[in-house]
């Protein structure tokens, strides 16, 4: 069960008043914030599009004349400079590898919530298996949620080349996608242990805080490849395109690949009209804080005027990120159908001009 510590204290009237006046300049930076991230995110680049459009080209083959444009291949490749993880995976060639390693700690969670002049906090420990343990000295109530150094450290390296054909490609600036999840068994002789009990007297079923795991994500040399990037002369190079560059490397198959990054682009896409209208209630509830803070002097009604309130802005945020993504998306059908609109309205204007007069 997590632990769980409230923190209030009582603010005077002009102090908190104060308070959420500073707030609501915060609340009008992450209002107008928002359609900047929901803009953002929805004129991001759907990746699979790139590969779906990408010139199929023979490794073995003499190069196309198509400089500059996405091409796509597969076959094993020709390693150069191959990589290893010696601790985990001892005495294996590799083309990629990536160790997550992760310590079992604790975690602070705190929420705030304002009243009249009280001002209530509560602070929730709960232990997670993480990549990133938090530094428990900066924590609230330190006492009983030590988080020890994490001794096991994360990795990912990738080749330096690879040679299919004809064709090079730089392991260095390639994006290796869905590499194979290693299994343990696989370590070999003279692996250090995947899972490290700090006292000896815990298993990862049934873990305590201070213990470590890693887990491993590797392409071995001689595995089949798919490859998509841009072709410049007899080199495949990340593709630059409004957003970045794409160069990708994967054991699977074209069509996980392209599976694999439409579900990545519609989860950028969701998260930022989540996170935008999300940014947008907050903005609003901070603009709106001097009155909300008066009305947590009245008992009963100042609270339900409060949730009223709040409710309201749930519909406005919804309203205005919906119109925002619909406009985003539809934006040049909007601007076609506003230049068609001036051009009718020029040419009946032209023709009202050239009308003849009625006679008199």
């Amino acid at each position: 069960m997590p632990d769980v510590y409230v923190h209030t204290e009582r603010r005077g009237f002009g102090r908190g008043l104060v308070d959420s006046v500073v707030g609501v300049l915060v609340g009008v930076v992450l209002f107008f914030a928002s359609f900047f991230i929901i803009g953002w995110t929805e004129t991001s680049v759907d990746e699979s599009r790139i590969v779906l459009s990408a010139l199929a080209v023979d490794a073995a083959a003499p190069p196309p004349e198509a400089g500059g444009q996405a091409v796509k291949l597969s076959g094993k490749a020709e390693v150069e400079g191959p990589v290893a993880d010696p601790d985990y995976l001892p005495g294996r060639s590799l083309i990629y590898v990536e160790r997550t390693a992760e310590m079992y700690a604790w975690d602070e969670d705190e929420e705030t919530e304002t009243e009249g002049d009280r001002k209530k906090t509560t602070y929730t420990y709960d232990e997670e298996w993480t990549s990133s343990p938090a530094d428990s000295s900066r924590f609230k109530h330190p006492s009983g949620h030590h988080n020890p150094p994490q001794t096991i450290r994360g990795l990912e390296e990738r080749c330096e080349g690879l040679v299919l054909g004809r064709l090079r490609v730089s392991g260095g600036e390639a994006r290796f996608l869905l590499a194979r999840d290693v299994q343990r068994s696989e370590a070999g002789a003279g692996a250090r242990p995947w899972f490290v009990s700090r006292d000896g007297n815990s298993t990862e079923g049934s873990p305590r805080v201070g213990d470590e795991r890693v887990r491993l994500r590797a392409v071995d040399t001689g595995a089949d490849l798919f490859i998509c990037g841009a072709l410049s002369g007899d080199a495949v190079r990340p593709l630059t395109h409004r957003r970045g560059s794409f160069l990708v490397v994967s054991p699977a198959p074209e069509g996980e690949v392209v599976r694999e990054l439409a579900f990545e682009h519609a989860m950028v896409v969701w998260t930022g009209r989540v996170g935008g209208f999300l940014a947008m209630l907050v903005g609003m509830a901070l603009m709106a804080g001097p009155l909300t803070y008066v009305l947590g002097f009245i008992p009963v009604a100042g609270k339900a005027g409060g949730c009223l309130l709040h409710g309201v802005f749930a519909l406005i945020a919804l309203a205005l990120t919906t119109a925002t993504v619909l406009l985003v998306q539809f934006f040049w059908v909007l601007v076609a159908l506003s230049l068609v609109a001036v051009l009718v309205g020029v040419v009946r204007w032209g023709r009202a001009r050239r009308a003849p007069a009625p006679a008199a």
